[in-house]
């Protein structure tokens, strides 16, 4: 346990596969030492990640089209889909209850995988192309995906009813869907700049905000009490705006030193965790609007953020070919959650 800047960080280093741990830890147990060698022969990278709502599952998309689930607990991979695509998988999203996982990718095929039972139970077609943005409502019902032209497809969840489609949404590539807690409202980032929000019942555009980042926008994340939408962008800044207004109410300027591609909120909406292309996790308190804490948390890109939904794990990976799984032990009461204090424990790599 060490502290840095006022904040107290546990790191207990565990090596969880991809890449073989430096030299200092082969002394650990014959079990962890069997762990590092049977997962140290695949160095692939790890594109997408999605999380149990416990944190207990990693579940992780790789560069040789795989989908892989790990334990978080015995540090170690369970199961593999091999060849899952034929493609780039650029998205991951799992239903509320843990039991669905949904793929894309950009051999235009969208897959959903029966996780306890480990096998895939449905195959939907659509154009080939590049494909960013996911999303599955939380009732479970309905499957939001991106197709490289720009348009979004909704497809009723493990069905072969027809699809509904916005056609041309946007201009350029979606990079990412939010949802309102309800389900009425859905969230789209973009290419082209621009934030778009859109009725799931008309399917009508409800409100564009043009120009919403100086770049494409990379992450668009909703507050679960949909007061607000926090958006982030390759030109380096984090965005909050009114959900009702549309306005603009703050802004993080040069959040990262490099684009921001990713967010991920508390349940509590009270914090924010941002990744970068400058190898670098850091952690804003949203009440009071400040950078708490920095970390230098790989040692390239980091590519991929995604948190559980008890907000007490979150997982990164990066283009150094790790993944790693921080703990996030947040101020248990309102009277502290204003204090710049929380833990974050690196549980495992």
């Amino acid at each position: 346990v060490y502290k840095k800047q006022g904040h107290m960080w546990n790191q207990h280093f565990f090596f969880l596969m991809i890449r073989r741990p430096p030299r200092s830890t082969q002394s650990r147990s014959s079990a962890a030492s069997d762990v590092y060698k049977r997962q140290s022969q695949y160095r692939g990278m790890t594109s997408r990640l999605v999380l149990s709502s416990n944190g207990r599952l990693v579940i992780s998309a790789q560069d040789d089209y795989s989908i892989r689930i790990w334990c978080q607990k015995e540090h170690k991979q369970i199961h593999q889909f091999s060849a899952a695509h034929t493609n780039w998988i650029g998205a991951l999203a799992i239903t509320s209850d843990d039991k669905y996982l949904v793929s894309v990718a950009d051999d235009g095929v969208t897959k959903i995988w029966d996780i306890e039972n480990k096998k895939l139970v449905q195959t939907y077609y659509d154009e080939r192309g590049k494909v960013n943005a996911l999303v599955i409502t939380s009732d479970n019902k309905l499957i939001i995906s991106a197709s490289a032209s720009g348009s979004i497809n909704i497809q009723e969840f493990n069905t072969d009813s027809q699809k509904r489609v916005i056609q041309k949404a946007h201009s350029e590539i979606i990079n990412s869907f939010a949802l309102t807690a309800d389900n009425k409202y859905l969230v789209s980032g973009a290419s082209d700049n621009s934030i778009k929000i859109w009725d799931l019942t008309t399917l009508q555009l409800v409100h564009e905000i043009q120009d919403a980042h100086e770049n494409s926008v990379r992450k668009v994340v909703v507050t679960s009490d949909s007061r607000y939408i926090i958006s982030s962008s390759q030109d380096r800044r984090i965005k909050i705006w009114d959900f009702q207004t549309k306005k603009l109410l703050h802004t993080f300027e040069k959040a990262h030193d490099d684009g921001v591609y990713h967010l991920a909120l508390t349940s509590d909406n009270n914090y924010l965790v941002s990744i970068a292309g400058d190898k670098q996790i850091k952690v804003w308190n949203l009440q009071t609007r400040q950078l708490i804490h920095t970390e230098q948390a790989h040692a390239a890109q980091v590519v991929a953020l995604a948190m559980s939904s008890n907000s007490q794990y979150f997982a990164t990976s990066s283009t150094d070919r790790t993944i790693k799984v921080w703990e996030l032990q947040l101020p248990r009461n309102k009277a502290n959650s204003m204090l710049m204090e929380l833990e974050l424990s690196l549980i495992h790599i």
